[in-house]
């Protein structure tokens, strides 16, 4: 559910390529964005996704539903709103993907939320309203899938205040 890459000394080194790595030995079958993927900058983002699409190695599908290419690209893309996009296609990113576990077809979707774009100050994507963007697609799923259950796996925040709590 994201920060993969979050202030440790491998990440400074290697710039996400062991963490992928760990997660491909680790058997994850997808992952979101967080926050701390943003410390190093869209160019940060950007070269871990390339260097993980570049390794040959199965790699965790990364979903997030929702990004809003469509505003950026009305305004024009930055040179960092467009390195990420080029890697989101290189690392083939989508909202949703389905995995068989025994005898269950589970629909996993990604969400980036309010509270964690708040604590990226250098992430330079945009986003429709996760509870919003959850809601689409859910109903996506459920009317072009056969599926039993469907995890969500949200960057979102939580706090002790409920009504702040985008996570509960």
């Amino acid at each position: 559910c994201g920060d993969i890459s979050q202030g440790t000394p491998y990440y400074n080194m290697f710039q996400g390529e062991v963490e992928v790595k760990m997660m491909n030995e680790m058997k994850y079958d997808a992952m979101t964005i967080g926050n701390h993927e943003f410390d190093y900058r869209s160019k940060g983002l950007a070269k871990m996704l390339e260097t993980a699409a570049e390794s040959g190695d199965t790699v965790p599908e990364l979903l997030v539903c929702n990004i809003n290419w469509d505003a950026m690209e009305q305004q024009g893309f930055s040179e960092g709103q467009q390195q990420i996009r080029e890697a989101f296609t290189e690392y083939g990113v989508k909202d949703y993907v389905m995995v068989q576990k025994g005898d269950v077809r589970v629909a996993l979707l990604g969400v980036f939320g309010k509270d964690a774009l708040a604590c990226a100050p250098t992430c330079e994507l945009q986003f429709t309203d996760p509870v919003e963007a959850v809601k689409k697609t859910v109903a996506e799923i459920k009317k072009n899938e056969d599926v039993d259950i469907i995890v969500c796996l949200s960057h979102s925040g939580t706090s002790e205040d409920e009504s702040k709590s985008e996570d509960e």
